[in-house]
């Protein structure tokens, strides 16, 4: 569960990092639409196989908002559908095909003065995780992170940030720390808790990256005796990624690499395990077009 409850912090420890540096936040973009595909993975041990697709769309809902002197609020939305497609698995297997759908709304709210080298933020998100077959209070889920960065120089800044997830059921805290740091005027290089990132621009027209992140998804739904369980799926993901820009302000990315850590698991509402599966290691790649822009 911790690979898929951190997000809060590191997106917030991004945000921080990005606030940092010039010019404002260009790393998170404005809308993102992406489509990931897990291929198949064996269970171990069992007979059975599970491949994932992913597509997600995110927007901000507006530019940076100022209502004070160096604060800034940024509101957004995102929509996810996973598709979790199980094969070769025997009809007492208590986790069937699933499709979980994903609404978020959230927003970011960080500070930075002139005057300071102190950076300080938060965050808060509603979302509504759920095979959409019977919505009840299950599947809606009250997230809040906070934390703080140090801005060394302008290419170099280093924080911590923490999370409180699920505050209307199974709460948990997750700490977590990033660093962001410009080596030169091509090389980036972030970590951001469990996500880490060498991006390398050799032009204005192509960018390259190395990054770990999160690929995971939960849900709440209701099983074949009509009752409310959560399904969980956790995974890591490793790859290589290349950015074309299209034009001023739309780029193309696209990328490929493995999976660890995969499990699939399915709970109670209060977080404790009915079922565990563990999944070998597998094969991801991913196709995304970004707006960026301010």
């Amino acid at each position: 569960m911790a690979n898929l409850q951190t997000s809060a912090s590191l997106f917030l420890g991004g945000i921080l990092s990005a606030a940092a540096a010039e010019p404002l936040l260009t790393e998170f973009e404005t809308a993102r639409s992406a489509f990931t595909h897990n291929a198949e993975m064996d269970f171990d041990p069992g007979q059975g196989s599970l491949r994932v697709s992913k597509f997600e769309i995110r927007s901000l809902l507006s530019r940076p908002i100022t209502p004070l002197d160096g604060l800034k609020i940024i509101p957004m939305a995102e929509y996810r559908l996973t598709d979790l497609d199980f094969d070769g698995i025997s009809s007492s297997y208590p986790i069937r095909d699933e499709e979980i759908h994903s609404l978020n709304l959230s927003a970011v709210a960080f500070s930075k003065r002139d005057d300071s080298r102190w950076i300080y933020g938060g965050w808060a998100r509603a979302k509504m995780n759920s095979d959409f077959q019977d919505i009840g209070e299950d599947d809606f889920k009250f997230d809040l992170a906070a934390g703080a960065g140090y801005t060394f120089n302008p290419d170099f800044t280093l924080g911590f940030g923490a999370a409180l997830v699920n505050l209307n059921g199974d709460e948990a805290l997750y700490p977590g720390i990033f660093f962001n740091w410009n080596a030169t005027e091509q090389i980036r290089v972030g970590l951001y808790g469990p996500i880490f990132v060498v991006h390398y621009s050799p032009s204005t027209l192509w960018q390259f990256s190395f990054r770990t992140d999160l690929g995971g998804e939960s849900a709440n739904i209701t099983d074949s005796d009509g009752k409310s369980r959560a399904i969980v799926f956790e995974s890591y993901r490793i790859g290589l990624y290349a950015n074309r820009r299209l034009s001023d302000h739309i780029w193309l990315r696209a990328g490929a690499g493995i999976t660890l850590g995969n499990e699939i698991n399915l709970t109670e509402t209060n977080g404790d395990e009915r079922f565990g599966q563990n999944l070998d290691d597998g094969m991801f790649a991913q196709v995304a077009l970004r707006l960026v822009t301010w």
